[in-house]
C-alpha cells in the first residue's frame, strides 16, 4: 500500500495533535494529583489536631481513676480538718 506525502504528513500532524493532547492531560492530572496529595495532608493534620482537642478535652472533663483518687484523698483530708476544726471551736 503505497502512501502519499500529504497523508504521511498528515498523520504526523494528527499525531503530533494526539501528543500534545495527552500532554496536557497528564500535565492536568499531575497537578490534581499534587493538589489531593495537599488536601489529603491538610485532612491528616486537622485529624491529628482534632484527636489532640479530644484528648485534652477528656482529660479536662473525666478525671482519670487516679486522679479521683488524689480528689478522694484530698477531700478526705479537708474533712478531718473540718471535723478537727469544729471540735475545737
Amino acid at each position: 500500500m503505497d502512501v502519499t506525502r500529504a497523508e504521511y504528513n498528515h498523520i504526523i500532524d494528527v499525531l503530533n495533535e494526539r501528543k500534545i493532547i495527552i500532554n496536557g492531560f497528564r500535565e492536568a492530572l499531575e497537578r490534581l494529583e499534587q493538589t489531593a496529595d495537599v488536601q489529603f495532608r491538610r485532612i491528616a493534620q486537622i485529624q491529628a489536631d482534632l484527636d489532640e482537642v479530644k484528648k485534652a478535652w477528656q482529660k479536662a472533663n473525666v478525671p482519670s481513676h487516679e486522679r479521683l483518687a488524689q480528689i478522694q484523698t484530698d477531700f478526705d483530708e479537708i474533712k478531718k480538718a473540718w471535723e478537727k476544726m469544729k471540735l475545737t471551736t
